[in-house]
């Protein structure tokens, strides 16, 4: 190849890659996709019309994910403030390792496989090391302890 032949081609991907770049993060919002890219398996069929959703989809490739920090490793606790009608960012707990929640209020929590529990105060949930990254939503004020051990 000459050299205006390479420098053409250089061209055109960069303008198709800019393009993309500037495309792409509409394009759930356009196909109606939102949250399948993680979680196709969950509730996908072939012909089915997907819905966006905010929630149950499942945790989406880019979103903040907190894990615990060197102190909280130590304490083998984090505190995760929660206020109503807002989600929590989402949560990670070691891997491998047990771990439960104590929440002051109640509070319905999604798991990063789209699918969700419930908890209050006054019952006990040990959730055991089966998964380990999850989201907390509330109707009050309040926090949620997880306990690793």
């Amino acid at each position: 190849m000459d050299k205006k032949k390479i420098k053409s081609w250089v061209i055109k991907i960069g303008v198709l890659f800019i393009l993309f770049s500037l495309i792409y993060p509409r394009l759930p919002s356009i196909s109606g996709m939102k949250g399948k890219i993680a979680s196709l398996g969950n509730s996908f069929s072939v012909g089915a019309v997907a819905k966006p959703r905010r929630s149950g989809s499942g945790i989406i490739i880019g979103e903040k994910c907190n894990s615990f920090s060197q102190e909280e490793l130590k304490l083998k606790k984090k505190v995760v403030k929660v206020f109503p009608g807002q989600w929590t960012d989402w949560e990670k707990v070691p891997p491998g390792v047990d771990w439960r929640i104590s929440p002051s209020c109640k509070i319905r929590g999604e798991f990063g496989d789209g699918t969700f529990f419930e908890d209050s105060p006054d019952s006990f949930n040990n959730f055991g090391v089966k998964r380990g990254i999850f989201k907390f939503i509330s109707e009050a004020t309040g926090e949620v302890v997880i306990t690793i051990s």
